[in-house]
């Protein structure tokens, strides 16, 4: 998105808020803010009546959102619009607020995420991998439920080489006895979970796999290896550890 000419007349070192301009449905939209610290995409109510949209155009549903210090403000509701930024075309959900602010949007991590990964997978290419593995397009339906493709790589020979690591999974009896004397029993499903683990840096060479456009391996950890459900579980009790 960005090059070394738009570092011109700019003194470094610089902590100045990144403000972009940015296609958001049929508008071009100035004086975003981009902010890693926010959960969600926000857009003033005002912008909205500018781009022409109405309030009839919204899903009535009503969020709380929290501040750094503690203040809350409740949403008018969300809508979704597409966005053009480095080359890739996105739907993103923006938290619809009415407040006056200096900024007409705020493009929080949701949308960071998908840009800087393309909404894929982060892969990279590899020279001389140590190993290859190639991408197995014969075992089960490689149709997602959402009509993506799903890419299915033959790790059979680096799991036998990968000692089996004992941290030990939920117990589904377990699991049963624990809902005893509740009345409510929620389910979090975590989009792509695996894939949000990153990969020890000299490892990732390890799971190198070879396409017809050249040789990649994950900086993320992939489906299919030995370990990872382990790996996700001790992650998912670190996370939780208060309230499990």
């Amino acid at each position: 998105m960005f090059d070394e000419s738009d570092t011109k007349n700019i003194r470094e070192p610089q902590q100045d808020e990144l403000v972009i301009s940015l296609p958001v449905g049929n508008c071009l939209i100035k004086m975003i803010l981009v902010d890693n610290g926010s959960a969600a995409n926000i857009m003033m109510l005002s912008t909205l009546t500018q781009m022409g949209l109405a309030e009839s155009d919204m899903i009535k549903r009503s969020t709380t959102l929290v501040g750094f210090s503690g203040e809350t403000k409740r949403t008018l509701g969300e809508i979704t619009l597409s966005t053009y930024a480095q080359g890739v075309n996105l739907l993103e959900k923006f938290c619809i607020i009415d407040v006056d602010s200096s900024y007409n949007i705020i493009m929080g991590r949701p949308w960071i995420h998908k840009v800087k990964t393309g909404n894929k997978t982060p892969v990279a290419t590899v020279t001389w991998p140590e190993q290859l593995a190639e991408v197995d397009l014969t075992a089960g339906d490689k149709k997602k439920k959402n009509g993506k493709w799903r890419v299915c790589i033959d790790y059979i020979d680096l799991n036998k080489a990968c000692p089996k690591y004992p941290y030990p999974l939920p117990h589904i009896d377990t699991m049963v006895d624990l809902t005893a004397g509740h009345e409510l029993l929620t389910f979090l499903d975590a989009s792509s979970g695996f894939n949000q683990i990153p990969m020890e840096p000299s490892d990732c060479e390890k799971t190198a796999f070879i396409t017809d456009r050249g040789i990649y391996c994950y900086l993320v950890m992939p489906f299919g290896l030995r370990n990872v459900g382990a790996t996700f579980q001790r992650l998912v009790n670190k996370m939780f550890k208060d309230q499990i």
